[in-house]
């Protein structure tokens, strides 16, 4: 029975770290796309093609169409929740 409640508790500590970053993620994407947008216009189109996590740096690839231009590849990165960068 106490390895039953122990594995419980495992698996509950994880699944909340999983959800934490996944959180990141989204805020992340959220102000990556913005800040796209606003570089490239609001009638811009942002997909998100990738993203990667690497020793704390996320970083989100995104193919934007910038209207009535052509199809670009923009890079977004942020290092634990730190500043955005795009490039």
């Amino acid at each position: 029975m106490k390895v039953v409640a122990i594995f419980v508790s495992i698996l509950i500590l994880s699944l909340s770290s999983l959800v934490t970053v996944a959180a990141d993620k989204n805020k992340l994407m959220n102000e990556c796309e913005a800040a796209l947008k606003t570089k490239y216009g609001a009638e811009s189109l942002v997909r998100l093609k990738r993203t990667k996590t690497f020793k704390g740096l996320t970083t989100l690839t995104f193919k934007v169409v910038p209207e009535g231009g052509t199809r670009t590849s923009m890079t977004c990165s942020s290092q634990s929740g730190g500043e955005v960068s795009i490039q």
